[in-house]
C-alpha cells in the first residue's frame, strides 16, 4: 500500500467512528510513519466531545497507536 492509500482507509475508520472532525493531515504524509500520523483537526460539530477539544478549535495533532514490531 501507497500512503495516500492508508490515509484514505484511517479516514474511513475515523469518518466510521464519529471521529470525521480528524483526518489525516495529506501535507505531512511524508512524515507520518509506522505508528503515527499527522492529523488535521477541525473545531468540534457537536456537543457529544465537549471537554475533551472544547475551545481548542481547529488545530494539528499527532494521531498514534501501538506498533506491532
Amino acid at each position: 500500500m501507497n500512503k495516500v492509500h492508508d490515509a484514505d482507509v484511517i479516514d474511513e475508520i475515523l469518518k466510521n467512528h464519529h471521529l470525521s472532525y480528524i483526518s489525516i493531515d495529506r501535507e505531512r504524509l511524508s512524515d507520518s510513519w509506522e505508528s503515527w500520523a499527522y492529523v488535521n483537526i477541525i473545531e468540534t460539530p457537536s456537543d457529544n466531545i465537549r471537554g475533551i477539544l472544547d475551545r481548542f478549535g481547529k488545530r494539528k495533532g499527532v494521531l498514534t497507536w501501538e506498533n506491532s514490531d
